[in-house]
């Protein structure tokens, strides 16, 4: 897996257990990642749609997005 792909989902999965959002301090310390390269993923991660900013706080949480995926895969299949 890629360097970049495997910093994504550890940031989603993070993410996923943090409803109330988190700090990019605090996601690049809890994970390991040094801060430049998880503000990149980050960066992405919401240019995509799966994450959001929270404006007042300048924190990061997860959208809707992978569960109206989910969602479609099982509705799709019928």
């Amino acid at each position: 897996m890629s360097g970049s792909l495997e910093k994504s989902l550890a940031i989603l999965e993070y993410l996923a257990g943090r409803p109330d959002g988190a700090s990019l301090a605090a996601i690049a310390a809890d994970l390991n990642q040094l801060r430049s390269s998880c503000h990149r993923a980050l960066h992405e991660l919401v240019r995509y749609g799966y994450v959001r900013t929270l404006a007042q706080r300048g924190e990061y949480s997860l959208t809707t997005k992978l569960a109206s995926l989910g969602l479609r895969a099982r509705t799709e299949k019928g």
